[in-house]
């Protein structure tokens, strides 16, 4: 994890934790998603706040609900050796070898039109077996 990506990390979750919210931040390719939870007020607050930060483009609101209890109170992790990260549905649209390459991931599912016939098709077997 480069050192600009660690602090944005921590000020994020300095920022959470002053807010009383709880989320995610995922970064991939040179892009964000995040998720938060907590008072709809505060998010709303923060959200708006980051969509009119100048460092960010392409903000877009995903899905915006209510929920009974907050989910995603658990450890935190700041390092990608002390989590475990899945690829699903691999071969299929972004799901592909350069993400492979770039998350080394420690499961991948492989998308089911790859895999679909397989036996009567050899170079879906040679590429299956290359990436297992």
């Amino acid at each position: 994890m480069t050192e600009e990506l660690a602090e944005l990390l921590q000020g994020a979750r300095d920022t959470n934790a002053e807010l009383g919210l709880t989320g995610m931040l995922l970064y991939a390719e040179g892009s964000f998603f995040q998720v938060l939870e907590g008072q709809a007020d505060v998010v709303d607050a923060l959200y708006d706040k980051i969509e009119r930060d100048k460092r960010h483009d392409q903000v877009t609101l995903v899905i915006r609900e209510p929920i009974p209890k907050p989910c995603l109170r658990f450890h935190t992790h700041s390092s990608p050796s002390s989590m475990s990260v899945a690829i699903d549905d691999f071969g299929a649209g972004y799901s592909g070898l350069n993400m492979l390459a770039d998350f080394q991931p420690g499961q991948i599912k492989i998308d089911m039109n790859l895999v679909r016939g397989i036996e009567r098709h050899g170079p879906r077997q040679a590429i299956v077996r290359a990436v297992v």
